[in-house]
């Protein structure tokens, strides 16, 4: 079932109706943002953690790990905050488009760049997981946001009937 505006609910329904269709709609698109938003800070502790990993070549000592751990909480909280005031949630990503990519990239952007700013004064982590794990929570972001677009396209390329090989 497709996803209607709240305008189109709205022009085709009276009275207590088009309150309750503009509730749902809401409600729908909370639960997704919501989603996205849990994705989305699951992205960033596997992005930093592996970044972490791959900084110290798979032998990464207690102390870098306690680091690790007093970051993560100001990591999440500028994801989150960043891909809130980019408006990357309350979208529906079915239909995204190279301005989302834009958002994606500018919000991306945002992270690293605070992230660095608070790391340059702490240096908790080191710059390099900063950079690293923000650039990969980004294109992952990406991944995870344009997937029905990449998957769609390839089934149109193919076309209905045909396998691929």
């Amino acid at each position: 079932m497709e996803h209607q505006p709240a305008e189109e609910i709205d022009s085709s329904m009276s009275g207590g109706r088009r309150a309750w269709a503009r509730l749902a709609s809401r409600s729908v698109r909370l639960r997704s943002d919501k989603i996205l938003g849990v994705l989305d800070l699951v992205l960033a502790v596997a992005s930093y953690v592996l970044m972490l990993v791959l900084r110290y070549d798979g032998s990464v000592g207690d102390d870098a790990w306690n680091r690790l751990l007093r970051f993560m909480p100001l990591a999440l909280l500028t994801v989150l905050v960043s891909n809130g005031a980019w408006g990357l949630y309350g979208h529906l990503w079915k239909h995204a488009s190279v301005f989302e990519a834009r958002l994606l990239a500018l919000s991306g952007i945002t992270i690293a760049a605070l992230l660095m700013l608070f790391e340059w004064r702490t240096r908790d982590v080191p710059l390099s997981v900063v950079v690293g794990g923000t650039l990969l929570l980004t294109f992952l972001m990406s991944l995870v946001r344009f997937q029905r677009r990449l998957f769609s396209y390839r089934r149109e390329v193919i076309g209905p009937g045909f396998a691929s090989s």
